[in-house]
């Protein structure tokens, strides 16, 4: 069964200890070290392990806008796709209600996060940008009707 609750300290160590490589591999072509664990998160569990801490970030320089981040361990591997893309959903939800736009970089190699975002209703930029050109926008946008 998938919960989510408020991380804690040993939530960011866990993740600290068996994040996954791809995440490791973003962090590191970002130029961001595992001080960026110091931020409000939501930890998801599997039957109560660790399978990822997220949240959603103010952007300082637009009122209503959100920067959306998940980290992932190794458990994420063992969690059904469907109560996984569930669960996923509802939250993103949740957030489209309290944000005009979302906004974040994904590595552009990261295949399995790209068609994640895709599937979740994401736009995905084709430029390469960021720190090396290793990454590309995903964004959401509400409609203006």
């Amino acid at each position: 069964m998938l919960t989510i609750d408020t991380a804690t300290a040993a939530d960011r160590a866990d993740l600290a200890a068996r994040m996954v490589q791809a995440d490791r591999d973003e962090l590191q072509a970002a130029g961001v070290g595992m001080d960026c664990l110091n931020v409000p998160a939501q930890a998801l569990r599997w039957d109560g392990q660790l399978v990822c801490l997220f949240g959603v970030m103010p952007m300082p320089a637009e009122e209503g806008a959100g920067i959306p981040w998940m980290l992932c361990t190794d458990t994420l591997a063992t969690v059904p796709r469907r109560a996984m893309a569930r669960i996923s959903a509802e939250v993103v939800g949740r957030w489209r209600h309290g944000h005009h736009r979302l906004i974040n970089l994904v590595h552009r190699h990261n295949d399995q996060a790209l068609r994640f975002l895709r599937w979740l209703g994401f736009s995905i930029s084709d430029t390469p940008t960021g720190p090396g050109d290793a990454f590309l926008v995903f964004t959401w946008e509400r409609p203006n009707v």
